[in-house]
């Protein structure tokens, strides 16, 4: 495996990474290694294309900032920032690809493509420290999976996953003031799961057009509402928010739909849906404002409501 290691920079010209750190690879070929390590005030860009090469960027310092371009097989990116103002922007093309991202500092933001590939996965960490921390992660094809992991005080995280096995997580931590989550997936093995604690206006809709979809969704407490929307074949959808203003809302067309929804204090709504096949429903409010509407058009139905 051939290495290219660029921490020696600050060694052989100190003035210019004091003034401002900034490192340039581009690699054609297979079996690279790229290793850029800064202190300062950093940039960093990578390009590698061909197949089972690495890139690994570390930068602490302030107004960090990296892009990871690599297109081929096999490829593996891993970035670590910690600092102010880091920005990352990482892209895979074709297969087998591997991203991990872990970021401690006040302004995080991340992009994560993985496209025109089987077998992606993407995992991106933003912690305590990033305050105002951003993520986006789009997935086109093959066996994507993406794992979001926030727990600052503006969080935002979005995936989306076009087809085949898919799996979006996302978890934003006891931290968490003005939450947010989106994840769309539109075929195949669909999931998608997004848990929200101990805070503020947390807001989670989840998409899912087709295929073996399932949603759950979980927040805790002040003004959140979680809505939850699929179309076609295995569905299930599960939503449960403890205390505050909740709002919640399943819709679910055809196959196997399931339901449910939960809530337990102050102003909730709660709305089901379900047009045809095997709907069962739900609905549990134990109580404040409650209010509950269940609709079913077709097929198996069972409905359940408790409101106390």
């Amino acid at each position: 495996m051939k290495k290219l290691n660029l921490s020696f920079v600050a060694l052989l010209t100190p003035f210019f990474v004091m003034a401002q750190s900034e490192a340039t690879v581009d690699q054609t070929g297979t079996g690279h290694m790229a290793q850029v390590d800064q202190l300062g005030m950093n940039k960093a860009m990578v390009v590698q294309r061909d197949r089972e090469q690495v890139a690994q960027v570390t930068q602490t310092g302030m107004g960090n900032d990296v892009l990871v371009d690599q297109e081929g097989a096999w490829n593996k990116a891993m970035v670590e920032q910690s600092g102010e103002g880091n920005a990352a922007m990482l892209y895979q093309g074709q297969e087998s690809n591997t991203l991990s991202l872990m970021q401690a500092g006040a302004d995080g933001y991340v992009q994560i493509e993985q496209f025109l590939g089987s077998d992606n996965v993407a995992e991106v960490s933003q912690t305590a420290s990033s305050v105002e921390s951003v993520t986006e992660v789009y997935q086109y094809g093959g066996s994507n999976t993406a794992m979001v992991e926030q727990a600052g005080a503006v969080d935002w995280a979005y995936v989306e996953q076009y087809g085949d096995g898919n799996v979006a997580e996302n978890y934003q931590g006891a931290g968490t003031e003005s939450g947010s989550s989106e994840q769309f997936q539109w075929g195949d093995d669909n999931y998608a799961f997004v848990e929200q604690a101990d805070g503020m206006n947390q807001v989670a809709w989840q998409g899912q057009y087709g295929d073996s979809n399932m949603a759950t969704a979980a927040q805790s407490g002040d003004n959140q509402w979680a809505i939850q929307y699929q179309e076609g074949m295995l569905n299930a959808s599960f939503i449960v928010q403890e205390g505050a203003d909740n709002w919640a809302k399943i819709e679910q067309y055809g196959e196997l739909n399931v339901g449910a929804i939960g809530q337990f204090g102050t102003d909730n709504v709660a709305y089901i849906g379900q047009w045809g096949v095997g709907n069962v429903a739900g609905i549990l409010q134990l109580s404040s404002g409650n209010n509950a509407v269940v609709t079913q058009i077709g097929d198996f139905n069972v409905v359940s409501v408790v409101q106390r």
